[in-house]
């Protein structure tokens, strides 16, 4: 059983073009300043944005606004990603297995924990400069919410205070039910799914296995997973214990989570090129 790379042929440019130029700030801008004289003059409470949106920071400040990172991610995972970015330790490592320089009580992390973008980092590459210029945009932040239980999480929220030395929250588990999940098509703005059809852009898929229901059935002995956040937490939520298999990003950290200080996972594999035998299965 292997997977394909086919998604690392898809180009990076277009999305770091868009993130570097902005376009959404005047937009957004013009938003704050159309709620606040709507409004009599009062400010919002605050603006949330996704930790890639590190621009509304300024334009937060501007105002005079509270403005928060959220990310949907966990405190350990992201702790690691957001460590590895904004310091690239493999580059300097002597073996196969090293420690993150700003975060040792995650320990040591293996290369084939390393996906192939940041194998490739470097001074010149596009995405390098790219994810290290958001990462360190955080700090223009007043304070991040993460998806997580800070009982459970520990390290990474340890982490990240040290590191910020701004407020941080645990607010999770954030968890759709099936039934809200189902309601999603009555989110979108009168006629969206009608234009994408008659513009034949974009897609929009509201039907997907229902996974929350499968791990909460008594039936269900373990569940493989390629141990992105919210899979982790719904297996969490139902006792489910979890065969992994990180691809990417945050995963293959979140994984080493599970692993080692949950101790809910086995590993199956990593990455999108390793090769899992029968032999490896039935020994799992």
């Amino acid at each position: 059983m292997k997977l394909n790379t086919w998604f690392y042929s898809l180009s990076w440019h277009k999305a770091i073009s868009f993130h570097f130029n902005t376009p959404l700030k005047l937009p957004f801008r013009k938003l704050l300043s159309d709620l606040i004289d709507i409004h009599g003059g009062e400010k919002p409470l605050c603006v949330i944005s996704d930790f890639f949106f590190g621009w509304t920071a300024d334009v937060a400040h501007d105002f005079g606004i509270f403005r928060l990172i959220f990310s949907c991610t966990g405190g350990f995972g992201m702790a690691c990603y957001y460590s590895m970015w904004l310091s690239l330790p493999h580059r300097f490592a002597d073996g196969d297995e090293f420690l993150l320089p700003d975060f040792p009580e995650a320990g040591k992390i293996h290369v084939t924990q390393v996906t192939p973008a940041m194998l490739m980092a470097g001074e010149n590459d596009p995405l390098t400069i790219f994810l290290q210029k958001k990462l360190a945009l955080w700090r223009n932040s007043d304070g991040l919410l993460l998806n997580t239980v800070e009982e459970l999480d520990k390290l990474g929220l340890i982490y990240f205070r040290r590191k910020l030395g701004f407020p941080f929250w645990a607010i999770g588990p954030l968890l759709l039910s099936e039934h809200d999940r189902a309601k999603t098509e009555e989110w979108l703005p009168e006629g969206f799914l009608q234009n994408i059809h008659e513009e034949d852009k974009g897609l929009v898929i509201s039907k997907w296995a229902p996974q929350v229901e499968i791990l909460a059935h008594k039936s269900v002995a373990a569940f493989i997973s390629h141990c992105r956040w919210n899979s982790v937490l719904e297996s969490m939520k139902y006792v489910v214990p979890v065969i992994g298999w990180p691809i990417g990003a945050d995963q293959l950290y979140n994984a080493k989570f599970l692993v080692e200080q949950a101790r809910v996972c086995v590993e199956l594999g990593r990455g999108v090129d390793f090769e899992v035998t029968h032999e490896n299965s039935v020994d799992i």
